[in-house]
């Protein structure tokens, strides 16, 4: 679980460096739907010496990929996701005392760096806030706790206070309450604590290197530019890769999480769970909007054979099942990841789209706003929403004279507010313009995003 705050030392022949950065991309593109990276140790195809955890070749690969990531937005994303991933899974086969041992190495690294020179203000500020939580993590008691095998993730008997930007989407997500402008963190979340702090280390080291004189030289380098032009040519980083959230939606959360879904979201949402099946249409639009909220393709995989490993007894049609079409599902969920076939950016539907759906009578889906009657449109909405009986009304008002748009952007309003009142962030109603921008054109996926990260 290497943090990457210092890059390595010493000279490396070329060929073996561009080595080193094709082997880090193939194993990071493996690691993203890949369940158990512990699978492929033995695996041939990969050249372990570029890829041992911590070592020199390990962070040359890392850097080189920032540093061209820098210039390219497709690597940028990719990086940022299967980064992220490869730091979960390898935090996941630690012990305590190699947790500890790690941090410790990070806090030496985050002091040379603080020593060093000029930091932009807010990674500087960054920096300071991830010194004090090494220090009340390895100082503790609860490592060996948390990183036991039998820890659960509900578990809060041991917590901590950290400035709540160190975890912003866990704010958002409501895993976290809120004092004087901290964050207690339940020792159950730990780990995604790590993971959110992870994340944004490379967010904010990406926006230094920018800033770092030496970036010039870099670029002056024929040898570089070479190398560059190598990896750009990729088909996978063209803008295929998934838009990455700074915290993935994991499978395991995903009912949580639901709560502040779309309507139109929702309703798939519940019908999934209640049949286990989805009809293809739905199937394809809930995929992408999960996707295009942030869920990684070993998250979508093992969500949707969790549902259709179960039995479709209940109303549905359908006749598939992933035991037995289980080749049919995971082609189909990387071909919308743009991993398959034709490699082609999907984006997820919009509003249009979703209404269009109300129309087709094979379809689970369609906007509540446009084809359901006020008691059926009661089961997609937040439960602090129904039982507000103005709220109501007026929401009721909007959806039969203006329009569903109107009225969805009128709920998401709403929700934003009842979101922030109980995380603690209560504060004016009013939206502000650039919000306001964000709301006119309103994607499913828009909508989740505005609630969960503003």
């Amino acid at each position: 679980m290497t943090f990457y705050f210092k890059p390595p030392r010493g000279d490396i022949q070329f060929h073996r460096l561009q080595e080193c950065v094709e082997e880090r991309i193939n194993y990071l593109k493996y690691v993203t739907i890949s369940e158990d990276i512990s699978e492929c140790n033995d695996n041939e195809r990969f050249k372990f010496e570029y890829l041992t955890d911590g070592s020199a070749l390990d962070r040359t690969g890392h850097f080189m990929l920032r540093i061209f990531a820098s210039k390219l937005d497709g690597l940028k994303n990719f990086l940022l996701h299967s980064e992220k991933a490869l730091f979960e899974k390898r935090l996941k086969y630690l012990q305590h005392f190699e947790v500890k041992r790690e941090l410790q190495t990070a806090l030496r690294h985050v002091k040379e760096i603080l020593g060093s020179g000029l930091l932009l203000p807010r990674y500087k500020m960054f920096l300071q806030n991830f010194i004090g939580l090494c220090e009340k993590i390895v100082k503790g008691c609860g490592l060996c706790q948390v990183f036991s095998k039998v820890h659960s993730l509900n578990c809060s008997k041991i917590s901590i206070s950290v400035p709540f930007t160190l975890c912003l989407p866990m704010v958002g997500s409501r895993m976290v309450d809120l004092k004087g402008g901290f964050a207690l963190v339940p020792c159950g979340r730990w780990i995604s604590l790590l993971s959110c702090v992870f994340t944004d280390h490379i967010k904010f080291g990406l926006e230094q290197l920018l800033q770092s004189e030496s970036c010039q030289v870099i670029w002056d380098d024929d040898r570089m530019k070479h190398l560059f032009q190598i990896i750009k040519q990729k088909p996978d980083f063209h803008g295929s890769a998934a838009e990455p959230n700074t915290m993935a939606l994991l499978a395991k959360e995903i009912d949580e999480k639901s709560m502040i879904f779309p309507p139109c979201m929702k309703n798939m949402h519940s019908i999934l769970r209640y049949r286990h099946r989805l009809s293809h249409s739905s199937r394809f639009y809930y995929s992408l909007f999960l996707k295009e909220v942030g869920m990684p393709i070993s998250e979508s995989l093992q969500f949707w054979s969790q549902e259709y490993s179960q039995s479709n007894g209940k109303c549905s049609s359908c006749t598939h099942s992933w035991q037995r079409d289980y080749k049919r599902y995971v082609y189909s969920i990387k071909h919308i990841y743009g991993l398959e076939g034709s490699r082609r950016l999907y984006r997820s539907p919009h509003c249009k789209q979703v209404q269009d759906m109300s129309m087709s009578p094979s379809s689970d889906g369609g906007c509540p706003f446009a084809s359901f009657d006020n008691d059926k449109l009661l089961n997609c909405l937040h439960q602090d929403i129904k039982s507000d009986k103005n709220h109501l009304e007026r929401l009721f008002e909007v959806k039969d004279k203006e329009s569903p748009v109107e009225a969805c952007k009128l709920y998401c309003k709403m929700l934003h507010c009842v979101v922030k009142k109980n995380s603690h962030l209560a504060g004016t109603e009013r939206i502000s313009g650039k919000e306001e921008d964000t709301l006119s054109a309103l994607y499913p996926s828009k909508f989740y995003k505005y609630i969960s990260e503003n």
